[in-house]
């Protein structure tokens, strides 16, 4: 931590015309994006947001009242500007992506069917399953599935700083997506896999009970590997892992 520039920024902020801390999180934020840009004067640049989609094996379980065919159906409305990632995106003059890295479906015949409200936007195919396996009875994906999903978040990225951006942000869009979510949380932060667990796009009390039991039993027949990539490669989804190659590049 550099704390000269950090008293520094502490210092511009508190001295510009608004009362002291009136500002309150935006406050935090500004100090946040300064530090991590090491400046007084940060500067977003070319602001990128990846949209990824992909579906979920575990969601043939009953994990989701919606059935995978909303993935593709809202990955189409995006392309439309139909979702509100589309507003915020336009609002704040980012550069949305649409990718599908596993949605199970073809997009493809789209390609010759552009929209004329966003004839600009398309779904970049970066597909490498249509769908994860269903992780209560196996791996959720192969170890080269795995790598690629990693590649593939890297390669993205890499894209995006080419057209000189310097801030990213990532979205994501599958139906069950909130299982394997909450299996990681259980795992790498420890905390019991009933407090993870919610209702995701709106399950009952009992639905909440049942995903309970399916993921609970999930993790009991994976017998939860020790190496951190079995874990996240037995029960999860290739979204997460482009959001974690994403970030660490």
């Amino acid at each position: 931590m550099n704390y000269e520039l950090k008293d520094r920024i502490q210092e511009k902020i508190d001295n510009l015309n608004k009362p002291k801390g009136s500002l309150g999180r935006l406050e935090e934020l500004a100090m946040q994006i300064c530090l991590i840009q090491q400046t007084l004067e940060p500067r977003l640049s070319h602001p990128c947001h990846l949209l990824l989609g992909g579906d979920h094996g575990i969601e043939r379980e009953g994990v989701s009242v919606s059935p995978r065919e909303v993935t593709w159906q809202q990955m189409i409305n995006f392309t439309r500007g139909g979702g509100g990632v589309n507003m915020f995106c336009r609002q704040h003059g980012f550069d949305l992506t649409i990718v599908d890295v596993g949605v199970d479906y073809d997009f493809t015949k789209l390609s010759s069917h552009p929209s004329p409200l966003t004839p600009h936007l398309s779904i970049l195919d970066r597909k490498i399953a249509r769908g994860t396996k269903n992780f209560l009875y196996g791996p959720a994906m192969t170890q080269e599935q795995y790598e690629q999903a990693l590649q593939v978040g890297a390669d993205l990225v890499d894209d995006c700083h080419a057209k000189g951006c310097n801030i990213v942000s990532i979205g994501e869009m599958g139906i069950g997506n909130t299982s394997p979510s909450s299996i990681w949380m259980h795992l790498f932060c420890h905390i019991p896999l009933e407090d993870c667990i919610g209702a995701g796009s709106g399950l009952s009390t009992d639905g909440i009970r049942h995903k309970y039991e399916v993921l609970k039993q999930a993790v009991a027949n994976s017998c939860v590997p020790s190496v951190a990539s079995d874990q996240r490669s037995s029960a999860s989804l290739f979204t997460l892992h482009f959001h974690t190659s994403v970030a660490s590049r």
